[in-house]
């Protein structure tokens, strides 16, 4: 099994803080570097973590951008809803336990979804807000709002350490 030490980087947190640290060694002659030495900070899946909570906040343009980029080749209405679902609304969720939104931002994040299938077409409006975030299967559109996925991460991570 070969290991990718090349990716590694390690943190250390003291009381919540982020604390310098020293590169480890390994026995081989590898370098395990510390994250504060990345001048582009730690990524993981693809999405800026810990150490810059800015560049994490700027993801809501990339938020913005898979919307606008979902809604250009006219899917069908549940194929649209689908995608926003799993890859733009997806993006902000996984920030929860780096990013403390607050609720003005993520109904704005909200408004600015609808607003955008509106101009594409894909939203009526004056269609009924409710409907769309509630499933299809109760006869709505099914849309994840973003205020919604961010407080279910809250509450999932919150059980998951409490039954540590």
């Amino acid at each position: 099994m070969h290991f990718g030490i090349e990716k590694c980087a390690m943190m250390v947190m003291k009381r919540g803080k982020l604390d310098r640290s020293e590169r480890i060694r390994l026995p081989n002659g590898g370098i395990i570097r510390s994250i504060e030495d990345d001048v582009e900070g730690y990524k993981c899946l693809g999405v800026l973590d810990d150490i810059m909570r800015d560049e994490v906040k700027r993801s809501v343009k990339e938020y913005i951008r898979r919307v606008k980029k979902t809604l250009c080749p006219k899917l069908n209405a549940g194929n649209v809803i689908k995608v926003i679902n799993s890859w733009a609304v997806s993006l902000l969720s996984y920030s929860e336990g780096i990013v403390n939104w607050t609720k003005s931002e993520l109904a704005e994040l909200d408004r600015k979804t609808r607003k955008l299938l509106t101009i594409h077409g894909a939203l009526h409006p004056r269609s009924n807000v409710t409907r769309l975030y509630l499933p299809r299967r109760e006869g709505g559109r099914g849309l994840v709002s973003v205020e919604d996925a961010i407080n279910t991460e809250e509450r999932n991570s919150d059980v998951h350490i409490s039954q540590r």
